[in-house]
């Protein structure tokens, strides 16, 4: 994954990363209960999960802890990152398989088994920085989902515009100043961090897609239902079934 900036190898940034996520996995949880009510299959259903870019594993968490008799196969490219999980998940015993797998391989998922009855991804897909790239992961994951399937992405989207873009970094910027109890002063500071915690080399635009687009990109692969199911600025839940 040579386009991403992340050194997902480095067991200390991740071990500085996976902290700094974890602080946030309270407000998260909200979005991935939703995901889980979102997947069409009884709570009691026997179902395959693939997450992809699983982390640490908070989506798997939730999705194991909401279908008590699901599987989930949690998949990142970062062995580090795997091991994170295998230390998060790891009550959930043989429920849980680790793959390895790097998302630019266009037989990611080749050994992950499969078909799947959901896919669900967090905070993840946008780390490719390429449109061309997405787009065809979306056509591979809805190849690898049952008939009555569906895919779940909590992701980080593009503004429409880049004024309104600005608008959401200064927003981040305050909200990350009264969380932290810093001074008013600091709060641009906090958006200029937010801003270039994306993309080190422009601004604009931050990530490959905007959420319309995402949309588009989920029809173009094949699913028939898709919606933003839940969006706070530029982050959103979206979604398509079969």
């Amino acid at each position: 994954m040579s386009m991403d900036r992340h050194d997902w190898h480095s067991s200390e940034y991740v071990s500085e990363w996976v902290s700094r996520a974890q602080a946030d996995d309270s407000r998260r949880l909200t979005r991935f209960r939703l995901m889980a009510d979102l997947i069409p299959h009884p709570k009691e259903a026997a179902i395959a999960i693939l997450d992809v870019g699983t982390g640490y594993g908070p989506a798997a968490g939730v999705m194991l802890e909401s279908f008590p008799s699901a599987r989930v196969v949690a998949q990142d490219y970062s062995e580090e990152m795997l091991g994170h999980a295998k230390k998060g998940l790891a009550s959930y015993g043989d429920r849980v398989r680790y793959h390895r797998a790097d998302l630019f391989d266009d037989g990611w998922h080749t050994e992950a088994g499969g078909p799947f009855d959901a896919v669900v991804s967090s905070i993840a897909i946008h780390n490719l920085q390429s449109a061309p790239r997405i787009r065809q992961l979306y056509k591979e994951i809805f190849g690898v989902l049952n008939e009555r399937g569906c895919f779940l992405n909590v992701d980080l989207v593009s503004a429409p515009t880049e004024t309104l873009q600005q608008t959401y970094w200064e927003l981040m910027g305050r909200r990350r100043t009264r969380e932290t109890g810093n001074t008013a002063a600091s709060a641009s500071n906090a958006a200029e961090r937010a801003r270039t915690a994306v993309r080190s080399e422009s601004s604009w635009p931050p990530f490959p897609g905007t959420m319309e687009e995402q949309l588009a990109w989920l029809r173009d692969a094949g699913f028939t239902k898709v919606d933003c199911f839940w969006k706070e600025m530029g982050t959103v839940l979206l979604g398509g079934f079969k």
